[in-house]
């Protein structure tokens, strides 16, 4: 084994051989480097990205339900003035929301009710297709609460198996007790059109969520999930919970799809913007950088391993030529010095081309004098 230790150290092409290697694994090194690097970027830009597109979409949540909430205003400013009139046409009243309700598209009702949840008031052309929301969220929270603020209830499935989101505002008598209820029906679906004509990417989607948990809205829109609780979700368990505003990747409860999530919280409303683009999509370009510039390394390795095989080659073969010319070289001296005559030969120029040591012991020569070259003279 040291033997061949040996053998290798001296080999003229082991210097080759460890140069092409380390500047084939220089090569490989800085290709992973670059992925890596062209990865990280990937996933940080989609999660900007989402992050930023969710942020725009909590602030049209926002503006949208401000105007909600200024009709309700308005409703309760009809409320009040038909108290003042104290016999006010029922008719008008209910006409007066309906002209109401006209004023945005996301209303499928407005009215509003007695302390006990009976609806005395609405917009609907026909009966309300519920005479007492009582027992319904958006009613009880503000029957048991003193705040005089926007309640938007978790979404619930209306008598037409539509689902709809009920947003209220307390109504209170003179004395500060509770009276009843002005209320809208929200069509959630409205929503879902404006998400639907936003360019989200190929394989994106947008969800609107109720902070307790259940989807009011998703684009692409999938019906077996509206209505749905997320509560137990990374989102409500994890990331909500530390900050109102972030990104993060999941594999989707809804479509089983590797996902890169942006979502943020609409101020002052318990709605929660959540966009997210496929991880599929956002590292398509970085496949095809892999697979364009991994077939280039691959053939650039190979030119290197077969440049530096023909050198190792070349250089042995050389090496191999060299030492026999050494040997024979050798024997020659070896004859020389055992010659009993002095022995010189000169070039037609008068220069020394060989001589042997008893040729320099005749003449009485220094080493200088009979170095290969010089004159004769």
């Amino acid at each position: 084994m040291p033997d061949i230790s040996r053998k290798l150290g001296r080999s003229p092409g082991t210097s080759l051989t460890v140069l092409g290697i380390l500047l084939s694994a220089a090569i490989v090194v800085l290709f992973v480097v670059d992925l890596q690097v062209r990865y990280r970027d990937s996933i940080a830009a989609a999660k900007t990205n989402a992050q930023s597109f969710a942020k725009v979409l909590a602030e049209h949540a926002t503006l949208t339900f401000e105007d909600v909430d200024r009709a309700l205003q308005e409703a309760a400013e009809i409320r009040k003035d038909s108290l003042d009139a104290k016999n006010a046409d029922l008719g008008a009243v209910n006409a007066a929301l309906r002209q109401l309700q006209r004023s945005s598209s996301v209303f499928v009702g407005i009215g509003w009710t007695d302390a006990s949840g009976e609806v005395l008031a609405h917009s609907h052309g026909q009966a309300f297709p519920r005479s007492n929301i009582a027992g319904m969220a958006h009613f009880t929270v503000q029957r048991d609460g003193t705040d005089d603020r926007l309640i938007i209830a978790p979404p619930f499935l209306s008598t037409q198996g539509k689902w709809i989101t009920g947003v209220s505002r307390r109504l209170s008598n003179a004395d500060g007790s509770f009276a009843g209820i002005v209320t809208a029906a929200i069509d959630q679906s409205n929503f879902t059109k404006l998400y639907r004509s936003i360019d989200h990417g190929k394989g994106g989607s947008i969800f609107l969520l109720h902070r307790e948990g259940r989807l009011l809205a998703r684009e692409p829109e999938q019906a077996n999930a509206l209505g749905r609780s997320f509560s137990d979700s990374p989102l409500f368990k994890i990331h909500l919970p530390a900050s109102e505003a972030g990104s993060y990747e999941l594999t989707s409860p809804v479509d089983g799809k590797d996902r890169i999530a942006g979502y943020q919280a609409v101020n002052g409303l318990p709605l929660v913007l959540t966009v997210t683009y496929a991880r599929s999509e956002v590292l398509a370009p970085w496949y095809r950088h892999l697979l364009t510039f991994g077939l280039l390394v691959v053939a650039i390795l190979v030119v290197i391993s077969f440049g530096t095989f023909m050198l190792v080659c070349q250089a042995n073969t050389l090496a191999a030529k060299t030492q026999a010319l050494e040997r024979v070289n050798a024997r020659i001296d070896a004859a020389l010095g055992n010659m009993p005559h002095g022995l010189s030969m000169f070039d037609a120029s008068e220069r020394l081309l060989v001589s042997n040591s008893r040729y320099r012991e005749m003449y009485n020569l220094t080493d200088e004098q009979v170095r290969p070259g010089t004159p004769l003279s």
